[in-house]
């Protein structure tokens, strides 16, 4: 191939490379695009999103009084559980508004996720998984290491797995 056309060729795969990451990089939300920073969320003082203990992860069952999905900051799901208020502490808005099967006012839920106290004194639970009233259907938020499964890329929705249908509570077949 002579030099000319080489050089012709060559340019033009870097033009089809570029084109192609220019736009696998447009097809993610922008809010995705920018880097979430860590911070203190205000009144809690819970670092977001990175306060996540696998040491104090445990389960809470109950029905979510509201959700608040504010513009920078976790989405909030006030629920109420054995007489207790529970903040549970989910996503960023545009990775919870991708969730397939998503609870909402009074639907009842099982939270995976990791207690903590806030300094307002109110029970806080960052999310690692949400089962929506006993379908056998849950979305994750972050992996088993509690790390955001938003971040970096890793995912564009919450992955949702749903168990086999004999397998779930009667009133749910």
């Amino acid at each position: 191939m002579p030099a000319a056309a080489r050089r012709v060729a060559l340019a033009a795969l870097r033009a089809g490379a570029l084109a192609l990451a220019f736009a696998s990089f447009a097809a993610v939300p922008a809010a995705a695009q920018e880097v979430e920073r860590e911070e203190l969320l205000p009144g809690s003082g819970i670092r977001y999103p990175l306060g996540y203990d696998p040491e104090t992860e445990g389960s809470v069952e109950g029905r979510v009084l509201r959700v608040d999905a504010p513009q920078r900051g976790p989405v909030v799901l006030q629920m109420e559980s054995g007489g207790r208020t529970v903040k549970v502490l989910v996503s960023p808005a545009w990775f919870w508004e991708a969730a397939e099967g998503r609870p909402g006012a009074g639907d009842t839920v099982r939270v995976l996720g990791s207690k903590t106290l806030g300094a307002d004194g109110e029970l806080y639970l960052v999310a690692r998984e949400i089962e929506t009233g006993g379908s056998g259907c849950t979305c994750s938020f972050r992996d088993g290491g509690g790390r955001p499964l938003w971040r970096g890329q890793r995912h564009a929705a919450p992955p949702r797995r749903c168990r086999p249908e004999d397998e779930r509570p009667p009133a749910h077949r």
